[in-house]
């Protein structure tokens, strides 16, 4: 086999479907048994998804509607066995960065799997720190950032997290710049300087403007006591990153997690400084395409795939743009072998209500 033959039948390895992911689409379509919306999309569009065979395949179907999971009742995209298991659900809902928010549900493996699992195995190569006391500054509520930020604290040997009051969706109905933004952010700040003050504070999980803020008010001791932090919820950009690591909390173990409400997370495999954001999928539940820039753009529109036993979302079109990366080779036995995003970052033409907010 030539080089060139070797490194297309390297392609076609990559882009096939798991056993594991065609038995589940398989499961979702069923006639009988399959989830009501997964059906109706085939009998609408005339395909049948258990024919599928590539990641290629699943992403150039028609996109997903994200209405859909706007009006909606849940048990709509559940297979109807998994409806007996209703109690276990974990019911959450987006932020509504971009209207209406959207709902979603995880069986408790499959919470595991798009957001514990995928950071655990990463903190344990990096050095995370373990034990101490977590700070989460973001919201909880009908959100799951904040029950997956419980969950790894205690994973990690913290004692759950120390939470304040965050409400992103009222931060945005006030206006970019108003004294109303400015009030509410110095209410969350001070929620979170409370706790700092009083607790013994080692890991902070946060927005990048939150800590940001949150930075500015802490003292030079307060910070240098930091020893690992966690971004999520907004973009983060190197220069941000390099900021925050090489001067603001220089003894803190910096990782990032690119993810949301509907798909789970995917983890920064680097924390070296210097570095720009990229961000692989753990396992095969979880697959992201980018649709082509328009001629002159940079970066492609994020589209993602997330294959689960309780919910299934197919092509769905994200709100940034990215580049895509190939997962370093020596993090293929933790499961990271997906192609993975290179510095996320809100579409140039996206104009979101009220700015990027802090969430």
């Amino acid at each position: 086999m030539t080089t060139a033959q070797h490194d297309i039948a390297a392609v076609r390895a990559a882009d096939a479907l798991s056993p594991r992911v065609r038995d589940l689409l398989a499961l979702h379509t069923d006639p009988q048994l399959g989830s009501p919306y997964w059906r109706e999309f085939e009998r609408r569009h005339g395909l049948r998804l258990a024919d599928a065979r590539t990641w290629s395949d699943l992403f150039a179907l028609p996109p997903m509607d994200a209405a859909a999971l706007r009006e909606r009742v849940l048990e709509d995209f559940v297979p109807v066995p998994l409806h007996a298991r209703r109690a276990s659900w974990l019911v959450v809902q987006t932020g509504g960065a971009t209207g209406l928010p959207t709902t979603t549900c995880y069986l408790p493996e499959d919470f595991e799997a798009a957001f514990i699992d995928p950071f655990l195995a990463v903190a344990e190569r990096v050095g995370f720190p373990r034990g101490g006391g977590w700070l989460f500054v973001g919201p909880t509520g009908p959100h799951v950032i904040g029950r997956a930020a419980d969950v790894l604290a205690r994973r990690m040997g913290a004692p759950g997290i120390f939470a304040i009051d965050f409400d992103p969706r009222w931060f945005r109905r006030m206006a970019d710049g108003s004294m109303g933004r400015r009030r509410y952010l110095a209410h969350v700040v001070e929620q979170a300087m409370a706790v700092i003050s009083q607790q013994e504070v080692t890991v902070l999980f946060a927005t990048p403007p939150t800590l940001a803020a949150l930075a500015d008010a802490m003292s030079e001791q307060q910070r240098q006591a930091i020893r690992g932090v966690h971004y999520g919820g907004t973009a983060l950009t190197p220069q941000t990153l390099a900021r925050f690591q090489g001067e603001l909390f220089p003894r803190a173990v910096h990782l990032s997690g690119y993810g949301n409400t509907l798909f789970g997370c995917a983890l920064e495999l680097c924390v070296a400084p210097g570095r720009t954001p990229a961000y692989f999928p753990q396992g095969d539940r979880l697959r992201f395409a980018l649709t082509p820039p328009s001629q002159g753009g940079q970066g492609g529109r994020v589209r993602f795939c997330r294959v689960d036993p309780g919910f299934m979302v197919l092509n769905m079109v994200e709100r940034d743009v990215a580049d895509l990366a190939d997962p370093p080779a020596d993090w293929a036995d933790a499961g990271f072998v997906s192609p993975g995003l290179l510095n996320p970052r809100p579409a140039p033409q996206r104009e979101p209500r009220g700015g990027e907010g802090i969430y």
